[in-house]
């Protein structure tokens, strides 16, 4: 249930129409419940929201760093004054620890030994959200709505190179989560019909960004 909360707590879209094509069509119906952070974040002003392929073919560029310098500097001043969090695909986690392991130095090879417990960007944290890579790689299908769009852009389905590389760097509490999911009830019943155990819960939910100014999303464009 938590695994489902937080996938459509992230890439839900309610104005999605789209049925969804291939393998992954009866999960479309699950990405069209309620609004959720990506489509808040649809709101940015177009500064905001960069698109740019993520290169993972040159490997002699610094590719996530990159990609983090142009969000900081797509960063408003209010942003930059306030704390905040990067939100990073694993994959996108990986390719800045790869840059950073291979730095040259004494630091980078003690990193490559010992792990980078604590990413962080110019002292703002990175959360590694690794459900993202499985979720927009396997199911892009499903989260797709119509072309172009920032909640889903770069999101073709199964194999789609650089589907997976995505952040947002964002303000802390400027995403407000309206649930009532902790008082949820679980309903559980047994079907004698099929001998199973069945299990339903119910319950509500809707994202909204309380200013355009605190946030800044990267969706990678494919290849």
């Amino acid at each position: 249930i938590k695994a489902d909360f937080n996938r459509q707590l992230w890439f839900c879209d309610g104005a999605k129409v789209a049925a969804g094509t291939g393998a992954v069509v009866s999960n479309a119906v699950h990405y069209k419940l309620y609004n959720g952070i990506f489509k808040s974040l649809a709101s940015l002003d177009a500064g905001q929201k960069l698109t740019t392929k993520f290169n993972n073919t040159a490997d002699t560029t610094a590719r996530a760093t990159i990609v983090l310098t142009a969000m900081y500097d797509a960063a408003t001043p209010e942003l930059k004054e306030l704390p905040k969090k990067f939100y990073v695909s694993g994959s996108m986690a990986d390719a800045y620890t790869d840059e950073l392991v291979g730095a040259g130095n004494h630091v980078s090879y003690a990193d490559g030994q010992n792990g980078i417990s604590n990413l962080k960007f110019r002292g703002i944290p990175l959360v590694v959200r690794r459900d993202w890579d499985a979720l927009l790689v396997a199911e892009g299908d499903a989260i797709v709505t119509t072309a172009g769009s920032i909640v889903n852009a770069g999101i073709t389905g199964a194999g789609a190179t650089n589907a997976q590389y995505r952040a947002a760097l964002i303000a802390d509490n400027a995403i407000v989560v309206g649930t009532d999911f902790g008082g949820s009830a679980v309903e559980t019943w047994y079907n004698r019909d099929e001998k199973e155990l069945r299990f339903r819960l119910g319950y509500l939910c809707d994202t909204v960004l309380l200013d355009k100014k605190l946030a800044v999303t990267y969706i990678s464009a494919v290849q």
